[in-house]
């Protein structure tokens, strides 16, 4: 995929676009940033990596980063990840310093450079998102009856396999657990939407908190798969 073909992809929530960036700029990223945080305790570059690419996904959103020829993904992320890196070691050694605006010079012209707070995505105003979407999704729990709040609650609380629930419920087997899963899903839907469609903003919250567990949950997943890789090519180096 091309970069504007990702930006294309991110804005339709692919996680194909964000498989295809990660395996594409993650490790050459990795290997500039990293040497920044030597100094630097208790941060992992992983954790930066994902807060870069959260960045980059309301940038998208937001449309602060469009198609176009001189799109540079990759030089997106390592730009965020760099000033991230340099900021967690401004606060290591001066942790009172606010952040302040910089001179730097590209292609011979004087540039401005934001404090990086103004380039990443504001912790404060995520937090206040998923507050606002787990109110909401509190609000349509209780709406649901009380069978569809339980089949839930273990399911994903409890992370109850189905065919550990259906006898707790009284159903014939995991099958028919399955399908009163299914509808009480559906039920659910319903009722979100139908709430969703009398606050604007309420939706717009729940919708940018889900994105963004979403990706921190991709990311996860791609770095485990990494990682589980390395450790197999590791295993047969050795053997070899």
């Amino acid at each position: 995929m091309t970069d504007n073909e990702i930006i294309r992809a991110i804005r339709d929530n692919s996680p194909a676009a964000w498989k295809e960036l990660y395996h594409s700029s993650y490790r050459q990223v990795e290997a500039k940033v990293k040497p920044l945080l030597r100094n630097v305790r208790h941060q992992d570059f992983g954790d930066i990596f994902d807060e870069a690419c959260l960045t980059l996904m309301e940038a998208v959103k937001d449309g602060s980063v469009k198609e176009g020829a001189d799109s540079n993904l990759a030089g997106y992320l390592y730009t965020v990840c760099q000033r991230m890196a340099l900021r967690h070691g401004v606060r290591e050694t001066h942790p009172k310093e606010p952040p302040r605006r910089t001179l730097s010079r590209v292609n011979g012209k004087i540039v401005v450079e934001e404090p990086l707070s103004e380039l990443v995505y504001d912790p404060d105003k995520a937090e206040t998102e998923e507050k606002v979407a787990t109110a909401f999704l509190d609000r349509v729990l209780k709406v649901l009856p009380e069978n569809c709040r339980t089949l839930f609650r273990r399911f994903y609380w409890d992370k109850m396999p189905m065919k550990d629930i259906a006898p707790t419920m009284g159903l014939k087997n995991e099958n028919v657990a399955k399908t009163k899963k299914n509808r009480c899903m559906d039920k659910f839907k319903e009722i979100a939407k139908a709430m969703l469609a009398d606050d604007e903003k309420v939706e717009a919250a729940v919708r940018r908190a889900v994105e963004r567990d979403a990706l921190r949950d991709l990311l996860a997943d791609l770095r485990r798969e990494e990682d589980g890789e390395l450790a197999l090519a590791a295993l047969k180096d050795k053997k070899d």
